[in-house]
């Protein structure tokens, strides 16, 4: 064979040779005695052998088959020379924007564990579901993992071929008889066929032969159209997942593919990228893979020696700038008007609130075909994002770097002002019901003309309709006002008399003052209650971000007009975690505990000491000047029974005496600046700006006595400080924390990235935290001899104040949240603080923050909304009524929680019989005394409850294809529907077993019993409505029938204690039907607010309320009273909702891997937060996030 000329030619013709001759790695290594790492090098090009294993090279290529005679040998052995010579590849290793393609296998890193997911997948099921995020790299997965490694020779699927074919070339191929590896990359398209292509696409995967093993990798956007194919939804319960990536599989994206084309990466410019993946947050691979690998394509080409350099990545703009030169290149291809349009149409999709510019979601049914063409040049280049409803902005980088739309947001400011009011007005008035009451007719003729300007943002069809009927209700109210007017003067001119006319013009007086009072009173009510509904949606819309503000603008709403938003925004709030918050001067803002005190105390940038008794924020607090200026430390200990602080800043050091009335005792810092502090058992240690460690023993709290000082051996601020018993740390020198003993010696340093900012011993003193500049918290092992490095946390921003709490880290600084770490240093829970945190503390269940922005907030972190958290692999389903319990069910069986002293605890259940485990079939008694469950090797365990326990009590066998099951309230009949069985069989609970009572003729999907047991409900045979048969009379067939609306198919369903019965359909609507007469049926109410999957449909206990759980990730509730008015509309979570029912006075709710407890009363829960709001929203405050709204005092009620 003729020898390779360049180093793409030699790997693929190693490649090749060895698939030929069937050769594994270790075998080739053993042919060339070399090692197998050596021999895995030369295949994968990593380098090329040196002059000392030629020979043993060219007894490798003679049992490849590669060389014959000497002379080929001697020109491989020049072939390689020369490319040892000159060892960069040229063509770049990175794909860029592109996904990687088979060929490019050698250099395709960093997916590791989803391929190695999606290898075991496909070696144990037939069909494999891949998800993620567009552009997170689904389509390299499938093309350089599974086919360019997966079935590549000695690969683990290399007894498969792979077929790729597209979703709609799927319906009509001939697939191989021989084992076969299917791919179907972006299954997405399907959506986009005619509903009979997408039936016969569900239809061929549905008959896959036995021969064939099928990948279909779907966008996460289309989880849902894939779900409603029920054959298809089988493979989504467990599908692999294109997740998120950690700073190692980034670092090894950026590092390796140089690597195997000749070129090492430097360790700043590896620094420079992971910080710019961070910079808006954690990346989402779907965005910032394809960046990087661009930006990094870019730098390779702009290298010009052996190593890609930061200066290299800076020149060609780094990661982000491939944005603008993506979205300018996007927009200069368009013609001039689709310029235009599409100015138009990135202006609809940001808003500005409080300067904070952020994306927003457009409707796709608000694009007509040129806005269309200008979105998929956008799509095309990932600049924008489509899910099943809507187009959104890909990501916020493009909001800070395209130049030209940051130019267009400038001009436009006012306009999305008006644009961004017009929006949230129209979403109250549609989510209102398009109640007349929420139209805003006085201002619809200015915004009907501003609509009409070329340089207005494009506006949904909601928002047109919010105009126009707007302006309809104005024209309606003029026309009105008009005839009122002509009526009262032809009143007047009909008067002959004097005195008739008098008297005529005086009742025409008061006639036209009490009608004008009338409007007026109208008017303002209505324009109270649209101005309630506008406060609400902006709590809803601050919430993740400020939840106090979000909570007191939610109680305000609720105070002026009682609503749907209004009562739902309140629960919202009260159900989210919600710090007290007490402002202060901007600045530095340090805060601690003091335990034995009983205070919590602030140091900020005013110099001023703020003390808070019974650790209270709310309660009236005590300031006292610290005799400095602005404060950068804050440093609290127990002395001989009284409470010591350090307070140190701008001239000062002083120590206070807190244990009474605040006392300093001294100050050993009016010479210089304090920047940090630490005590050790009596001793305080202060930190300055030149470096010095000064020390004094306060063992005599009335005789304090200096200690020699220590230098950090450089005219450095002291940035932080920790004493312990295991030494001093020190930190201000970049990259590492200086060691010293008690003497003064030095003893080591600690390596870390950037400067040491912050510090904190575990509580037992083995472990030592530090934050630093480097965007990390670094865990020090303090048990040792000398200090050991335990673990890195990487984190978005700078690290300015960690608390080590034993069992979990709190972590905060500058990006925008406070961090907590659970005991594998796992994160577990974020609380939002919009400014820099650099002030942290732990108070019990309690973080206590002080932040740049003067705040100082107080955070509850006790999950006290958690009924119950399930792990990973398990799922959530209904939740259902027990009595002074609840049943909450999961896929691995049913668990029974109860309320006591205010706290949820679990009742134990009898395991499974042993070998099996519990199934996701289960059911329990109304009044909890009863329950069943179905097991894992198919028979229906029956349990009996006793105290705070449930006790296994019979055993129903062979009952394996269950297809739907109920208790009555009792316990005493049990209804079992099975899978491809029609009907359902009826047993009666005969002391400890149950016997089969009867057969009935129905559906099994969905049933219930009412409360007195004498009716038992389900889908009729015809699946259009409900069926009803009389326990105690016999038969199969029913007594009743009730068929829905439309013929509708019937689900969730549920008896209220009056027999009234709440069915959910297929379209999202709920029909109430009254039982009163179980031979005659009335349709009462139908409820169609929710239009969404219905997970479940259930009365509260009392029977006052209907819940609807739904798919779409909220919860609807409807009061029983007069005409079933809606009364919240809850959304819990990020995902659907899986159940939900009303448990002493409180919403429990199903979503994601938890069941949450929410507060059931609006007035109740806003009354609570109002107790821990701390300080109120300033009048400047309201006018910058409700502008045009008088401010109110919703707590006024309730003080």
């Amino acid at each position: 064979m003729t020898a390779p000329l360049t180093r793409d030619e030699l790997i693929s013709a190693l490649a090749e040779a060895r698939r030929t001759a069937n050769l594994s790695i270790r075998r080739a290594a053993a042919l060339a005695k070399v090692p197998s790492s050596t021999a895995q090098g030369w295949f994968e090009g990593r380098h090329l052998p040196t002059p000392a294993l030629m020979p043993d090279f060219l007894t490798l290529l003679d049992a490849l088959d590669l060389t014959h005679d000497d002379a080929e040998r001697q020109q491989w052995h020049r072939a390689v020379t020369r490319l040892r010579s000159n060892e960069i590849i040229e063509e770049p290793p990175y794909a860029g924007l592109r996904s990687y393609t088979v060929d490019e296998a050698l250099v395709y890193v960093g997916r590791e564990r989803a391929y190695e997911t999606l290898v075991g997948a496909c070696t144990q099921q037939p069909i494999t579901v891949l998800v993620g995020d567009s552009g997170a790299g689904k389509s390299s997965l499938l093309a350089a993992g599974l086919i360019g490694t997966g079935c590549a020779p000695g690969g683990p699927l290399a007894h498969l071929t792979p077929l790729s074919l597209s979703p709609i070339d799927l319906i009509s191929a001939r697939l191989p008889r021989s084992p076969t590896l299917l791919l179907i990359d972006q299954f997405e398209d399907t959506e986009l066929l005619p509903p009979s292509a997408q039936a016969h696409v569900f239809d061929a995967l549905a008959r896959l032969p036995s021969n064939v093993t099928c990948v279909v990798a779907l966008v996460a956007s289309s989880f849902g159209f894939a779900l409603r194919d029920e054959r298809f939804a089988a493979h989504l319960e467990s599908p692999v997942l294109l997740g998120p990536l950690t700073t190692a599989e980034y670092t090894r994206i950026i590092v390796e593919p140089a690597r195997h084309h000749g070129r090492q990466v430097s360790p700043e410019l590896i620094q420079l990228a992971i910080s710019d993946l961070h910079r808006y947050g954690d990346p989402k691979p779907g965005t910032t893979l394809p960046l990087l690998s661009s930006a990094l394509r870019r730098c390779w080409r702009h290298a010009s020696g052996v190593t890609l350099e930061a200066a290299d990545y800076s020149a060609v703009g780094g990661l982000w700038s491939a944005l603008h030169d993506e979205a300018e290149t996007t927009y200069l291809s368009l013609s001039a008007g689709q310029q235009s349009t599409a100015r138009r149409l990135l202006l609809a999709m940001v808003h500005i609130d409080d300067e904070h510019i952020s994306r927003r979601k457009i409707g796709t049914v608000d694009l007509d075909d040129e806005l269309n063409d200008v979105v998929d040049a956008f799509l095309s280049a990932r600049l924008f994002t489509r899910s099943e409803d809507a187009v959104v902005i890909s990501h916020d980088a493009l909001l800070a770097n395209w130049q030209r739309l940051k130019e267009w947001i400038d001009d436009e400011k006012a306009t999305l002002a008006i644009a961004r009011r017009i929006q949230l007005a129209a979403q109250l008035w549609d989510e209102g019901g398009r109640n007349p009451e929420t139209l805003m007719p006085i201002e619809a003729e200015a915004w009907s003309t501003w609509a009409e300007a070329e340089s207005t943002p494009i506006l949904s069809a909601r928002e047109r309709a919010f105009i126009d009927n707007s302006l309809a209700l104005a024209e309606s109210q003029q026309r009105e006002d008009a005839t009122t007017i002509i009526r009262l003067k032809r009143r007047q001119y009909s008067a002959i008399a004097a005195a008739t006319i008098a008297a005529v013009l005086a009742v025409a007086t008061t006639t036209a003052t009490l009608t004008a009072n009338r409007y007026r009173h109208e008017a303002e009510i209505a324009t109270v209650n649209a101005q309630s509904r506008q406060v609400a949606l902006i709590a809803d819309e601050l919430r993740p971000l400020a939840p106090n503000t979000a909570a007191q603008l939610s109680v305000a709403s609720l105070a002026m007009a009682d609503s749907v938003q209004t009562r739902s925004a309140v629960l919202t709030s009260a159900a989210t975690h919600m710090p007290t918050r007490i402002a202060g001067s901007a600045g530095n803002t340090m805060v601690a505990h003091a335990v034995t005190a009983d205070l919590i105390v602030r140091a900020d940038s005013t110099g001023t000491i703020t003390l808070w008794p019974n650790s209270d924020l709310t309660a009236e607090p005590t300031s006292i000047a610290s005799g400095g200026q602005q404060l950068f430390t804050l440093s609290i200990t127990e002395v001989k029974g009284r409470t010591l602080a350090l307070v140190g800043g701008q001239k000062t050091a002083g120590i206070w005496d807190l244990t009474g009335e605040p006392i300093k005792l001294g100050d050993y810092g009016a010479d210089t600046v304090t920047y940090s502090s630490s005590w050790h058992e009596n001793v305080v240690h202060i930190g300055t700006l030149t470096g010095e460690i000064r020390r004094i023993d306060f063992s005599d709290p009335t005789s304090p006595s200096e200690l020699d000082p220590i230098s950090l051996g450089a005219e450095l601020a002291v940035s932080s400080l920790n004493a312990s018993a295991h030494g001093i740390f020190a930190g201000g020198i970049r990259d590492v924390v200086e060691v010293f003993d008690h003497d003064g010696a030095h003893l080591t340093s600690l390596p870390i990235s950037g400067t040491a900012l912050t510090m904190s011993l575990s509580p037992d003193g083995t472990e030592l935290l530090i934050g630093s500049a480097g965007n990390n918290a670094t865990l020090w092992d303090l048990t040792g001899s000398a200090p050991t490095h335990n673990d890195t946390i990487e984190l978005p921003g700078l690290a300015h104040s960690v608390y080590h709490a034993g069992d979990r880290l709190i972590i905060a600084g500058a990006f925008g949240a406070i961090h907590e770490y659970g005991p594998d240093h796992e994160l577990v829970a974020n609380y939002p603080e919009r400014a820099t945190v650099v002030g942290l503390d732990v108070e019990g269940t309690h973080i206590l923050a002080g932040a740049v922005d003067g705040a100082t907030t107080r955070w509850d972190t006790a999950p006290n909304a958690t009924v119950l958290s399930v792990p990973d692999g398990v799922a959530l389903y209904d939740i259902v009524n027990g009595g002074d319990a609840l049943l909450v069910g999961t896929s691995a069986g049913a668990r029974v929680m109860a309320l006591r002293a205010g706290a949820w605890v679990e009742l134990e259940v009898a395991d499974a019989p042993a070998g099996a485990s519990y199934t996701y079939w289960y059911a329990i008694s109304d009044d909890g005394s009863v329950l069943v469950n179905q097991t894992s090797a198919g028979d229906l365990i029956t349990l009996d409850r006793s105290g705070d326990s449930y006790t296994r009590a019979d055993v129903l066998p062979d009952q394996a294809t269950i297809m739907d099951i109920r208790l009555s309230p009792t316990g005493r009949y049990l209804a079992l529907g099975y899978r491809g069985t029609e009907g359902y069989s009826i047993y009666e609970r005969s002391e400890d077993s149950w016997q089969l009572l009867r057969e009935v003729h129905a559906w099994p999907a969905y049933s219930a019993f009412n409360d007195s047991e004498t009716l038992f409900a389900a889908m009729n045979y015809e699946g259009n409505g409900v069926a009803f048969w009389d326990l105690a009379v016999g038969g199969e067939e029913p007594l009743s029938e009730a068929r829905l609306p439309d013929d509708v198919a019937p689900g969730s369903m549920d008896f209220a204690p009056n027999d009234d019965l709440a069915v959910g359909d297929s379209r999202g609507e709920i029909s109430v039907f009254s039982l009163a007469d179980p031979a005659h049926p009335v349709h009462l109410h139908q409820l169609r607010d929710a239009r969404s999957s219905l997970t479940q449909v259930s009365y509260s206990p009392d029977g006052d309320h209907v819940l609807a759980a739904t798919g779409e990730g909220q919860l609807w509730v409807w009061s029983t009273d007069g005409d079933f008015p809606l009364t919240l509309q809850l959304t819990p979570g990020d995902g659907p909702v899986s159940g939900a029912m009303w448990f002493d006075g409180d919403i429990v709710m199903s979503s994601g891997d938890r069941a949450i407890a929410w507060p059931g009363d609006p007035l109740t829960a806003a009354a609570e937060m109002c107790t821990r709001f701390g300080t109120g929203l300033t009048a400047e405050e309201w006018a910058r996030l409700v502008p045009d709204v008088d401010p109110v005092d919703g707590c006024a009620a309730f003080n």
